[in-house]
Parts: structure tokens; sequence; C-alpha cells
């Protein structure tokens, strides 16, 4: 997946993480799996633990948060700023998932 045809994808002030990232999905025409799996690669290996719900938050790893960044064309302190769980801590910091919450 390259972000040359996407362009910028600008995330919404207090918008939930997987919801910034279904917007991602619908640019590219692909479902949020396809996309948690683009950006939560680990050395070939898909890196993704949990269900998904419309209303659930997930918590990305620095690496997959910087893979989002470039994705979406915006840089990270922006999506800091918007998206109120993206530096959020979670377990899978440690172990490189992305981890969907509540």
């Amino acid at each position: 997946m390259s972000g040359g045809a996407a362009g910028r994808i600008a995330p919404l002030s207090g918008e939930l993480t997987l919801s910034f990232l279904t917007r991602i999905a619908a640019r590219y025409h692909l479902g949020i799996r396809d996309v948690l799996a683009a950006v939560t690669d680990v050395g070939g290996q898909q890196n993704l633990t949990g269900m998904l719900y419309p209303d659930s938050e997930i918590h990305l790893n620095a690496q997959a948060r910087a893979s989002v960044s470039a994705l979406c064309h915006v840089p990270q302190h922006v999506l800091e700023q918007a998206l109120p769980a993206w530096t959020r801590e979670s377990r899978a910091e440690s172990t490189g998932a992305a981890r969907p919450g509540g």
C-alpha cells in the first residue's frame, strides 16, 4: 500500500483511532483488517490481537503509528493532538501488536 493515490487523510478531533483507520481503509477500498495487517506487520507476520467492534478503540505501537502517519500523510504530532488514544500505553506495546480495547 502506498500513500500516493489517496493523498492526505486528516483525523477528526477526538476521533477513535479505529474510526480513523476505517476511513483510511475506505479511501484505499480495503477492509479495516487489511489496513491493520499492513501497519502492524512484524517480520512478515500479522500482529493483531483481540476483536474489533465499531465502537472499539485500538492501541498501536510506535512502529505501527509511524506506518499510519506515512500512509495518511499526516505528521504524528497532528495525529497525537486529534486522536485521544494515539500514544496511549497498552500491554501490546511490549509485544508490538495492535490491540483493540474498549
